[in-house]
């Protein structure tokens, strides 16, 4: 069986980086219900070479970031590695479990790519990266919000520059009916991505709202 819960405390470290020539390698942190991570997790390729490796914090309820959650999977030469975060509802909120700032920390400290993926909802309800001061890649991040039924802004935006953004509402059920116009909803997080690229992607379903 899977554990019901898992915690990774502050100041813990696993380290799965690649030490000579090669990619980093994969790390999977998960549970049934709750997981605690604010740990640091390491997965960078070769000093000489190689691909950034997978980290995945996950669980199929709840996920607790700590403000000291760390995810590394840079490279020197190669493809960045990707931190995959998949709670049921994402809110990504100063005061909530997901504060913007463990963003900047994998695009723009770490160089790292970024996939946050719900099962249901991802809302934005603080700025990520100011009008003044973006998150800021070195051209070849990328971030990913997916998610099952909608994204969409409370007030909140995505400001990025030299890095990508990907937008992806994943099935048809907001279409159609419940969220006619789910194109932008999901448009409305994005305040603005200089120097990189913005693809939106839409899942089976019938669009009749404007775009």
């Amino acid at each position: 069986p899977n554990a019901q819960g898992t915690t990774i405390a502050p100041g813990a470290v696993i380290n799965a980086n690649a030490t000579h020539i090669g990619n980093g390698g994969s790390v999977a942190i998960w549970s049934d219900v709750n997981t605690q991570f604010g740990g640091t997790v390491l997965a960078q390729g070769g000093p000489l070479g190689g691909n950034g490796g997978f980290v995945e914090t996950s669980g199929r309820q709840h996920i607790y970031l700590d403000p000291s959650a760390d995810v590394n999977a840079s490279i020197v030469s190669g493809n960045p590695g990707t931190w995959l975060l998949d709670p049921a509802n994402i809110t990504i909120y100063s005061s909530s479990p997901y504060s913007p700032g463990f963003i900047s920390t994998a695009i723009q400290a770490n160089h790292t790519n970024l996939n946050i993926v719900a099962t249901s909802a991802i809302t934005v309800a603080s700025v990520v990266g100011g009008s003044g001061a973006p998150v800021t890649g070195n051209g070849s991040e990328t971030l990913t919000l997916e998610a099952g039924t909608s994204i969409t802004s409370t007030g909140g935006s995505i400001n990025l520059a030299h890095a990508n953004l990907v937008l992806e509402v994943a099935s048809g059920a907001g279409a159609g009916t419940s969220h006619p116009n789910y194109i932008n909803q999901a448009l409305g997080v994005v305040g603005y991505v200089r120097y990189g690229s913005l693809d939106l992607k839409l899942g089976a379903g019938t669009f009749t709202g404007s775009s």
